[in-house]
């Protein structure tokens, strides 16, 4: 259930003229929907009421299809508790077995960077 978190460095830039030029860029915001950007620079799926709407949902049917099937499987073996148990165990697992929101930027989507300061070497180009 993460969710996808993505982390862009920048460390060289291709000039026109095929030459490299060293940088030091960091990430200050992605426009694109559903995205989010921290003070950091990493990207995060924005929160989706509607997705966590479905996994919910989704939970909760095969709480109920697993608690109807134990008590079904189970005959007179099976009481009620028992077979909320397993219920529960089964959303529980099919909860946590989902895939996390993903990142995604696609063609068109505008990204904004912004120049670093150099790092000194060593100590001894410190005035």
């Amino acid at each position: 259930m993460r969710p996808g978190t993505m982390n862009m460095i920048f460390d060289r830039m291709i000039l026109s003229d095929g030459g490299v030029q060293s940088v030091q860029l960091h990430l200050v915001n992605a426009e694109t929907t559903g995205i989010e950007t921290d003070p950091e620079g990493s990207l995060h799926p924005a929160l989706s009421k509607k997705r966590l709407a479905i996994q919910l949902g989704g939970t909760a049917m095969t709480a109920k299809f697993a608690d109807d099937l134990a008590e079904f499987a189970g005959g007179t073996a099976v009481g009620a508790g028992t077979a909320r148990i397993i219920g529960t165990s089964a959303a529980a697992t099919f909860f946590l077995l989902q895939k996390g929101r993903e990142v995604k930027l696609n063609s068109g989507d505008k990204i904004e960077a912004e120049f670093g300061r150099a790092i000194a070497a060593s100590s001894r180009d410190l005035p």
